[in-house]
């Protein structure tokens, strides 16, 4: 590798970064700034992000570090969300995402005791249709949310949860079972 390869790798490329910072520096700070309208944003994102359904929406400083992420219609991602997409991140239909939380997709093997930030490793994350993710949650490497879960604010979910069912906790544990038809009310 000659030198000016070296010097590109670290300029444009980060380690373990999948595209150049130019390509990040687009998607997150240009078109992830409060410049565009959340619409226009969506569409313009999708250029670069062919997983986001045209009627999904993204609101500003969305953090995404690939494209290995699809967001189903009709899902909101609010503010200051992070998507570490080193493994994929599939959202399902209707899925409400709460400003600043995190899906995090890799972590690194502790064994070694001269360097616990050893190896990484990373699984895919999966959110059902019409989940409710509260603000700044976080959803850790291999999770898999069932349908119409709701994960209460500041939850830490990893694992399973069962579709139609409240969670809430570091870690995020069952609380209760959710309605799974719509609550008709009597005039």
């Amino acid at each position: 590798m000659t030198l000016a390869d070296k010097a590109r790798e670290v300029l444009w490329r980060e380690a373990g970064d999948h595209h150049s910072v130019l390509w990040l520096f687009v998607v997150n700070d240009i078109l992830g700034s409060f410049i565009f309208p959340a619409r226009v944003r969506t569409q313009l994102l999708r250029l670069f992000l062919p997983g986001i359904h045209p009627r999904a929406i993204v609101r500003a400083h969305v953090i995404f570090k690939s494209k290995n992420v699809q967001i189903g219609a009709g899902s909101v991602v609010s503010y200051r969300v992070m998507f570490d997409t080193r493994e994929g991140i599939k959202i399902g239909d209707n899925v409400s995402i709460g400003a600043d939380a995190r899906f995090l997709t890799s972590d690194h093997d502790i064994s070694d005791p001269k360097r616990r930030s050893g190896k990484g490793w990373g699984a895919p994350i999966n959110i059902g249709d019409g989940c409710r993710i509260a603000v700044g949650s976080t959803v850790l490497p291999g999770a898999n949310i069932g349908a119409g879960a709701v994960v209460a604010a500041t939850s830490l979910v990893r694992g399973e949860l069962e579709a139609h069912s409240l969670y809430a906790g570091t870690p995020a544990t069952k609380k209760r079972d959710l309605p799974q038809s719509p609550i008709v009310e009597s005039a």
